[in-house]
Parts: C-alpha cells; sequence; structure tokens
C-alpha cells in the first residue's frame, strides 16, 4: 500500500490519541559536527560519530545515560591538508569501538580512502587504516560486527562526479586487526553507492542505498542487495515511489523482514517526502509507504520498538537552507503511523540518527547553533501492544481462486509460524510445471 499524508496533518490526529514521550534531557556539545553515527553502549551511555571543526578530524564523542560528556576525541592520518570523516560507530567484539568513513585531501591526496578506525573503550586509537579501492571516490557508510568478530562494512568505491555510470557498491570484510580479507563491488549500470547494513540471524547480510545519482540523473531508484557470509550475492532488486528515491536507514525487523527509511522527491519541485519500505527476506514488497509533506523531510534512521513496531527518526536536507524541528514517527508493523512527535527548537534543528533506548525512549542526534544536539525522552507512556491476530496450527493449502480460470489464480495457504516454503504445481497427468 502507498500512503501521501501531511506532518501537521497526522500530528493533530495522533496528539489526541497518544501523548509524545516527554522529554528526559538535552545536551549540547562544542567540538564536533555532523554526527551521522550513534550507538548505544554497554555502560547504557552513547557514542557519536562525526568530524571535528577545522582541520576536519574524525572524531568521535562519548556521554553516559544523562548526556554528562565522558570524553572525546579526534583521529587523523596526520597530513597536512586531509579531511577525516566518520558516519559510524559500533561497539567492538573485544571492547572499544569501530568506526568507519573516509579519508579524502589535497594536495596530499587526489584521491578518496575508505578509512577505519579501531579505538579502546577510553577512545584511544588501537589502529587506523585507510583503503584505496579504486584510483577514485571511496567512501565507507556503515559497519556491522560479524559473528566471528570481523567487520563487514559497506560504502562506494570509484566514484567520479561528472560521470554519471561512475561508482559502485562497495562490500568489504576485516579482521579484527583491520586486515583486508576480501572487498567486492556491486550495482547497476548507474552511479552505485550503499548506506546502510543490517544482518540476518542466519549470517545473511541486507545493504541498502542507491542506484542513480540526485539531481544529476534522469531517476534515483533504491537498491538493495542481499549476500551471504562470503560476500556472494543472492538477490539485488531496486525501489521507488517517485523520481528520485533512497535509501539511507536498514534494519531487520523482530518478524523477520528488513526495513528501509529515507527520502523520495520529484524533480523540479525538489521536495522531498520520507520514504518507509517493508520488504520480506527474499525482497518482495510488503509495504512501501511515502509520508510527509514535503519541505525536504527525510527519513533518517530507524529503531526497533521493545514492544511492537517501529519508529522513524525525520529531519530535513541540512544544505537545503530550511530547518525543521527533530521529528519521530511511530508506526506499526503493518505500515500505519500511531502518533508523529517533534522536539527542540522552532527552526534551526538538523536530525542527523536516532535510536530506540533500552527502556523504551528515543534519542535524537543532529546538530543545532550550539553544535551537536541530543535530546533522550522518557519511555512511551502508553505501551503499543500488537494486535491479536489468529495463528494457524496447521499447514493449509486453500482452493484456488477463481476456478476454473483462463490466464491467472491466485493460492492461499497458513503456516503455524514463518518460514521458507517450497510450492509446486502438478497438471492432471502429475508432470510438475511450475515451482
Amino acid at each position: 500500500m502507498k500512503q501521501i499524508m501531511m506532518l501537521a496533518m497526522i500530528m493533530v490526529s495522533a496528539a489526541s490519541a497518544i501523548a509524545q514521550p516527554p522529554v528526559r534531557w538535552e545536551r549540547n556539545y562544542i567540538g564536533g559536527t555532523e554526527p551521522h553515527g550513534l550507538a548505544a553502549t554497554p555502560d547504557g551511555g552513547f557514542i557519536i560519530a562525526g568530524v571535528t571543526d577545522f582541520p576536519y578530524d574524525g572524531y568521535l564523542l562519548k556521554v553516559d545515560s544523562l548526556g554528562d560528556f565522558e570524553w572525546e576525541n579526534s583521529y587523523t592520518f596526520g597530513e597536512q591538508h586531509v579531511y577525516e570523516t566518520l558516519v559510524d560507530v559500533q561497539q567492538a567484539p573485544l571492547g572499544g569501538y569501530i568506526s568507519v568513513g573516509s579519508r579524502s585531501g589535497w594536495p596530499a591526496h587526489f584521491d578518496n580512502a575508505a578509512y577505519l578506525v579501531r579505538t579502546d573503550q577510553s577512545g584511544d586509537t588501537m589502529w587506523t587504516r585507510e583503503y584505496n579501492i579504486d584510483d577514485n571516490y571511496d567512501a565507507l557508510r556503515s559497519v556491522v560486527v560479524t559473528p566471528n568478530n570481523e567487520f563487514l562494512c559497506v560504502g562506494n568505491a570509484g566514484y567520479i562526479g561528472a560521470v554519471s555510470d561512475s561508482g559502485d557498491v562497495l562490500i568489504m570484510r576485516v579482521n579484527e586487526q583491520g586486515d583486508l580479507l576480501w572487498h567486492k563491488r556491486y550495482g547497476t549500470p548507474q552511479a552505485d553507492g550503499a548506506q546502510s547494513i543490517a544482518q540476518f540471524s542466519d549470517n545473511r547480510y541486507i545493504v541498502a542505498g542507491h542506484a542513480g545519482r540526485l539531481w544529476e540523473d534522469d531517476s534515483m531508484q533504491v537498491y538493495v542487495l542481499m549476500i551471504d557470509d562470503l560476500g556472494d550475492t543472492l538477490w539485488t532488486k531496486t525501489f521507488g515511489v517517485d523520481q528520485f528515491n533512497q535509501g539511507l536507514d536498514i534494519k531487520v525487523a523482530v518478524e523477520g523482514y528488513f526495513l528501509i527509511s529515507g527520502h523520495t522527491m520529484t524533480i523540479p519541485e525538489g521536495n522531498s517526502d520520507v520514504y518507509i519500505l517493508a520488504g520480506d527476506s527474499l525482497g518482495n514488497i510488503i509495504y512501501e509507504n511515502r509520508l510527509g509533506g514535503g519541505d525536504y523531510a527525510i527519513g533518517r534512521s530507524l529503531g526497533n520498538s521493545i514492544s511492537y513496531g517501529y519508529s522513524v527518526f525525520c529531519g530535513t536536507d541540512r544544505f537545503a537552507g530550511i530547518g525543521i524541528q527533530y521529528g519521530i514517527m511511530r508506526m506499526t508493523n503493518e505500515g500505519d503511523t500511531l502518533w508523529t512527535a517533534m522536539y527542540g527548537t522552532e527552526s534551526d534543528d538538523y536530525l542527523y540518527t536516532g535510536l530506540v533506548t533500552a527502556d523504551g525512549g528515543y534519542l535524537m542526534c543532529g546538530l543545532n547553533p550550539g553544535g551537536i544536539y541530543l535530546i533522550r525522552t522518557e519511555p512511551e507512556t502508553t505501551p503499543v501492544t500488537d494486535p491479536i491476530r489468529p495463528v494457524p496450527q496447521t499447514i493449509t493449502l486453500l482452493s484456488a481462486y477463481p476456478n476454473p480460470f483462463n490466464a491467472a489464480t491466485t493460492l492461499s495457504y497458513t503456516l503455524p509460524f514463518s518460514s521458507i516454503i517450497d510450492l509446486r504445481l502438478y497438471d492432471i497427468t502429475g508432470r510438475e510445471v511450475r515451482q
């Protein structure tokens, strides 16, 4: 199903039913900018990845559960005129953190390199690595920790701004010491890139990004790729509801399907809406939604609820010259909006990312005139529960409808639990005709 809604209308209708969670605390921090990466830490605090103000080094900021400052550190390759940025950070398996991004610079380097930083729990550097996969622009956008304590990173390789078909999705696997185990490139004939990666429980990994370039190509679609543990492609698909579509975050939902948030827009109007896609593990669409009322609304990141459903953290394009408050869209698993809430000041907040905290509250991270800006809310005051749905107790194949039929018919079945099935069709002689 597709939905087009005005954000303000959602707010008015939802506020009367469920009150937005109140703010527990809000904090500003001076020293960094572009806080794309955010993760919860085992001690109940949070870590943020971004970039310092000039001279533009990679940046990590650690705060406790109350938002109080604990430590910050910058990371550089040590060469003049080099720009390092960190865009994702995760807890490392043996303690400390792994963060990914890119290194660029002139005249020291004419290219961009993928960049990794491994730190201990105090933010001190254990190692840094750069990887030149292509002679042109390489960058990493997201990282997950594998079950054998290695790092699977995604981004893009070979992008050239003036060449419409340049750039591929880049996936690389690195061990605990930073050694490159393998890298592979994926994509379409267009300029492609990856923004986020998530892991299924059976060591399959799903990646979201884009095929095509915003403003420069005739269209851009959400690009989704499923790979196995060795990086071999299981399937790829593209999605979208408008001329330009981009996936910015991907999560594996509790019920085994994947969720994507991002934005969708039409040229020349240019105003974007929040884009949401839910699909199963085979890449089939469960629903694809367009939400919001323009003004450069973007679904920056996703958070799985500790009860039922999920949340989309929404903001605007910082470089569009339009700022709004931080936004949260609280969704059901079926893609219906439960409530929408706004936080922060009136016009100068730019949300970069967010997460659902361990107690069911929300943490939003972005920028305002005071620097990096964090807002943490209380948990939801009214817990959201899964609606009661009948659960089949046996496997049942229902009658075809319509029957008889000419060109097409529909076969329905019930399962006692979610599973991959093998469905085969036979003709009247017992010969298999379709699987």
